[in-house]
């Protein structure tokens, strides 16, 4: 069975995302901030990591340049809704740039997270 790597500071989010994904057949390990992602990132190593970018504590962009440097194998999925306190800085733009496979504003339905996940490249 696939894991999936599933990293927001918002419960509700966390939850939606992972029974999504458990009932697309992934294994779904919940974390609520980047520093947890990362550390489960290296005990599950996750096929597919979605995580929020805008977190308490250690954001999704350490995340995705933490899995990068550590050439962690998971494709990744970086989410946002954007932030009030930084209008204009489009983060997943960012993120894209610095690596992510793919993004999802927010809001988004089990349908369009459930393409982005689909249309991932293979990993290697």
């Amino acid at each position: 069975m696939s894991v999936a790597l599933v990293i927001d500071d918002n419960a509700t989010i966390r939850g939606f995302i992972a029974e999504v994904l458990g009932r697309a057949g992934y294994q779904v390990v919940e974390a609520t901030n980047g520093h947890e992602g990362v550390r489960l990132s290296q005990e599950f190593t996750p096929e597919v990591v979605i995580s929020d970018v805008y977190m308490p504590g250690q954001d999704g962009i350490y995340v995705l340049r933490e899995l990068k440097r550590m050439k962690q194998p998971a494709r990744i999925v970086m989410i946002s809704g954007g932030s009030r306190l930084l209008s204009g800085f489009d983060a997943l733009s960012c993120a894209k740039k610095l690596g992510a496979d793919a993004t999802l504003r927010k809001p988004f339905t089990p349908y369009e997270l459930m393409q982005a996940v689909t249309n991932l490249p293979v990993l290697n």
